[in-house]
């Protein structure tokens, strides 16, 4: 259904308005309270290191030293968004290359100039030497940007490890290429621990045999080793199977090829090794022993939920008991083992409660074949012990500044709604207790199974457990909350088939409740044509504060309605929040570059859709 234009109101109104069409028993009112919202306070989970370390000491004084250093890197951070590539050429090139933004850029001219420079000691004026630090300086950045705990970009530039996955597997392939470029000037200028290799093309009189040449001596065996480690670990992630399907082999490699490269460095004559593999060693240290083996060890309830399917789950929900002191942020995820199926096979889940929470509730589907051991362990078992290290992941677009998003359009598919239901419901807790400016929230949600939606429901807090333990925060947001009923009565009113859709405006009736719409709109879309009649009977219903449709999102018309509200209410900014599969991720990706206005453009009708994409696969 489309909206109306709204009128103009002001821009720094967020006051809430009760409609006339209030059903018998409405709730009492409840007013926005006060302002005091604080934001960036618990950024340093960004990086749990960090937050172990300063979290005895963010008080007073220190505490808005630190709010102030993350508000100035979230500012900077922004032009770091604007894309590179016009928008008349972006239709004709892929979405991952026409979505290349200056950050991109900047993260990747370090590699490229290791690269050149490592081409110029190869091929122009060779260097054994100098073409081996290349080759090494990437090697580095990849170690750099594989740690979590101590990750120095999340620290510096907000930027998550999981962000940095395409600049990890380019400098790892850039080290492959270097290192290939190495040993050919290694082999066709000699060089090893005495001099020049009588089997190297160096040596005149010599007899050059390329297999005899990689073992003659420690520099050029450990060599040897080292580049086939590196091209071994590179082939392994380049090919998304043995990840998925064998993921203890592929760990268990990865993990033996990163500790041999380690040591081969140093036989290799690579001194400066020593600091990436101390901090490499950190990071595991901190991950295994501190947080997964000391703090954050618990215990969670499962549960089976969406359709099963000849007897066997798809979707599993574990509901975990906090540990003491655990913290996190809306939208981030926890690295989890679950001792039953193994102590050490560590996964990425999203966290899909908002952090205010009892609970911390993690949302699984069926993948490969450590989900599959955990959704027969749900069929036969109710709680479980789990590990936990994290949190771990930060937004792309600066959701703490609510004077610059006010509006935030959430758009996921299947589980990929995990992330968007944590931000959306911090959102409107944070709306709620503390006056966080909060216009619109649009939470779009595309499923398969009707059932998911019923076990799940969108935006609600503490509906994985039982009433009578949830906490105040989860009582005070519940069917009493103005959000709450302004869904409802939006819900009804399009119900009502008062709103006719061919005209796109409302009957007078409507119009009073259409002119202040309620922060909340949540649509969900049901892409299993079969299931329209079920669809209809849920339509039916009016205890539902969300709308169901049948096919898929048209997102060119909710991209659209979304930028009207904003120009009507005097906002530049739109923060979109995604997860989901890759088609409708990138489907995701071009409507914000469609719609938003040019760089260039300066007036009261820009607006700009700023898209942070949760990775569907961590």
């Amino acid at each position: 259904s489309i909206m109306p234009k709204h009128h103009r109101i002001n821009k720094n109104d967020t006051s809430l308005t009760n409609s006339s069409i209030a059903k018998k028993n409405a709730p009492r009112t409840h007013i926005i309270p006060p302002r005091t919202y604080k934001p960036y306070q618990t950024s340093s989970l960004e990086t749990p290191l960090w937050h172990l370390i300063l979290q005895p000491w963010s008080l007073g004084c220190l505490q808005s030293v630190l709010s102030a250093l993350y508000r100035l890197r979230g500012m900077l951070a922004h032009p770091m968004r604007i894309k590179i590539v016009p928008n008349v050429m972006a239709g004709f090139l892929p979405s991952h290359i026409a979505a290349t933004a200056v950050g991109d850029l900047i993260l990747i001219v370090p590699i490229l100039i290791f690269i050149l420079r490592g081409a110029h000691f190869t091929f122009v004026s060779p260097s054994l030497e100098l073409g081996g630090y290349m080759s090494a300086y990437c090697i580095f950045v990849a170690y750099l940007t594989a740690v979590k705990s101590n990750n120095l970009f999340t620290w510096l530039f907000g930027i998550p490890y999981e962000r940095l996955i395409g600049l990890h597997w380019f400098a790892s392939v850039a080290g492959v290429v270097l290192g290939a470029f190495h040993l050919y000037v290694s082999y066709v200028f000699g060089g090893d621990d005495n001099g020049d290799s009588r089997f190297s093309k160096a040596v005149v009189g010599g007899t050059p045999n390329f297999g005899s040449f990689l073992f003659d001596g420690v520099n050029n065996w450990s060599g040897a080793i080292l580049l086939c480690s590196m091209a071994g670990m590179v082939l392994m992630s380049f090919f998304q199977f043995l990840r998925r399907h064998a993921f203890n082999i592929w760990y268990f490699l990865h993990m033996v090829f990163g500790i041999l490269i380690l040591v081969m460095l140093f036989l290799h004559s690579v001194p400066s090794a020593a600091f990436v593999t101390a901090w490499w060693g950190l990071d595991l240290l901190v991950r295994y022993a501190v947080m997964a083996g000391l703090k954050n060890v618990t215990r969670a309830k499962l549960r089976v939920i969406g359709t099963q399917h000849h007897g066997k789950a798809r979707l599993v929900e574990l509901i975990v008991q906090k540990p003491e002191g655990f913290q996190y942020n809306a939208g981030q995820f926890v690295r989890l083992a679950i001792p039953a199926l193994s102590s050490v096979e560590f996964h990425p889940i999203s966290i899909a409660s908002a952090p205010d929470e009892k609970y911390i509730v993690l949302q699984v589907r069926k993948l490969g074949d450590w989900t599959e051991r955990l959704c027969e362990l749900a069929l036969t078992t109710d709680f479980t012990d789990v590990l936990l290290e994290g949190p771990y992941g930060a937004p792309s677009v600066d959701l703490e500044d609510d004077d610059k998003y006010t509006m935030v359009l959430c758009v996921s598919g299947g589980i990929g709604v995990t992330p968007c239901q944590s931000v959306g419901k911090h959102l409107l807790l944070k709306h709620r207790q503390e006056g966080r400016r909060l216009k619109k929230l649009n939470f779009v949600w595309a499923v398969r199974d009707l059932q998911m939606v019923e076990d799940i429901p969108p935006l609600f807090l503490g509906s994985a457990h039982n009433d009578e333990e949830k906490t105040e925060v989860e009582e005070n947001y519940s069917k009493n909350s103005p959000e709450f009923q302004r869904m409802m009565e939006r819900a009804d009113y399009f119900r009502s088939g008062k709103f006719d859709e061919n005209l796109k405006t409302p009957h007078a009736s409507g119009f009073e409740l259409l002119r202040r719409p309620a922060v909340v709109q949540a649509d969900i879309y049901c892409t299993r044509q079969k299931l329209q009649n079920d669809i209809e009977r849920a339509n039916a219903r009016y205890d539902l504060p969300y709308n169901l449709y049948s096919g898929r999102p048209d997102l060119d018309q909710i991209f659209e309605e979304m930028k009207e509200n904003a120009i009507t209410m005097g906002e530049t900014n739109i923060a979109v929040i995604g997860c989901g599969p890759t088609a409708l991720m990138e489907a995701v990706q071009d409507a914000c570059r469609k719609h938003s206005s040019s760089v260039l453009c300066i007036g009261d009708d820009a607006v700009f859709f700023d898209f942070h994409k949760e990775h569907f696969e961590l």
